[in-house]
């Protein structure tokens, strides 16, 4: 049996919190047994309520906002007690977990990175991650080539790539939406009001796109620190029946059977999830052409790609997207089986699995 201990910030519903929880559902090989371990306190989130039903021993850590010391200890006394084969850290936890894993000799650790690696923690985490991937063999894993070659870049070390997976179930029975040429053309985008994102950039598209095509909608789900500055520019520009804030939601699937286009307008991107899941919804999409969104979206083919901050760009894709709802059942269709070939979360547990059970046997042989 392989003891296998995942540890997170958090179980907020976000790409790796969803790619770690996705994969336990999935874990197809048995002789892995699975824990997980949460810095911050539980909020009542979806995904821990899943593991929860699912009787994955969760442990929380109740990590104080900021640096704190004591999950030094914590971390020290939870792997002296799991005994875990496998140690496989997600976002900036290394910081604690790199000490505790060294002085109770874990055979192997491993670190998914899930985002480009001079986006994905700030100099101090990078000190870190330098000092585990190259003195302490921890294996780095990227979610896409792209992520895979900036961690190469950046600290030195070969880097394989797992792309990641969603459960594909919960998204091809979207069928298409029934449209009249009344109706509004429906436009929605998943993810943090962060600056990684892009809103203020879609907006100001989408409001040049709605002066020429009036007949459209724009629906952004989630939440985060530039939604009250987000829906400032949008009130200013007299958007506000156009644009809807939905807030965070659980029915993902369902909003994007109500959809007629995903649009993404991130700054930089490792991978994208809520791309991954409208294609698998046959929705195309509208992308900034950044970072590993390219080996997600072929320009053209399964949606269309732009140059981030380009907002003319963005403006003519969302309109040749409005006017054009053939075009739009083409590249949903062909986007739909990229997503059913590529993107499947079984794949992904599968390589991972894999990987697990290929690091213990060479950590066993020394």
């Amino acid at each position: 049996m392989i003891e296998l201990l995942h540890v997170l910030p958090t179980l907020k519903a976000a790409g790796a919190e969803s790619l770690v929880a996705n994969m336990i559902i999935n874990m197809q090989d048995r002789r892995i047994r699975v824990h997980v371990c949460v810095l911050y306190p539980p909020t009542g989130t979806r995904l821990e309520a899943e593991l929860c039903r699912r009787g994955v021993p969760v442990y929380y850590l109740k990590k104080h906002r900021g640096f704190d010391i004591r999950m030094f200890g914590r971390l020290n006394c939870l792997i002296r007690r799991l005994k875990p084969d496998i140690v496989h850290t997600h976002n900036y936890v290394m910081r604690y977990t790199l000490l505790p894993t060294i002085l109770q000799r874990v055979p192997v650790r491993m670190h998914t990175v899930h985002n480009m690696a001079l986006r994905e923690v700030e100099w101090a985490g990078r000190i870190v991650h330098w000092i585990a991937f190259r003195m302490f063999r921890c294996l780095p894993v990227g979610i896409s080539e792209a992520v895979s070659r900036s961690v190469d870049e950046l600290y030195g070390v070969g880097t394989p790539t797992i792309y990641n997976g969603i459960p594909l179930r919960h998204f091809l029975a979207v069928k298409q939406p029934r449209r009249s040429e009344s109706d509004d053309v429906v436009f929605i985008n998943v993810s943090w009001f962060r600056p990684q994102k892009g809103h203020r950039f879609l907006v100001t598209a989408f409001a040049a796109a709605a002066k020429v095509r009036p007949g459209i909608k724009l629906l952004l789900v989630g939440n985060g620190p530039l939604r009250k500055n987000i829906e400032k520019i949008v009130r200013a520009e007299n958007l506000s029946d156009r644009i809807l804030f939905l807030g965070l939601r659980d029915d993902i699937a369902g909003l994007l059977a109500r959809s007629d286009v995903y649009v993404s307008s991130s700054e930089w991107e490792g991978f994208g999830l809520t791309i991954v899941e409208a294609m698998a919804a046959g929705r195309p999409v509208i992308a900034t052409a950044v970072d590993g969104v390219p080996e997600i979206v072929h320009d053209k083919v399964t949606g269309l790609l732009v140059p981030s901050g380009d907002v003319e760009s963005m403006s003519t894709a969302i309109a040749a997207l409005a006017d054009d709802c053939r075009l739009r059942a083409e590249m949903g269709k062909r986007g739909r089986v990229r997503a059913e070939k590529m993107f499947d979360i079984v794949k992904t547990t599968v390589a991972y699995e894999e990987m697990y059970t290929a690091a213990v046997e060479r950590a066993a042989k020394g």
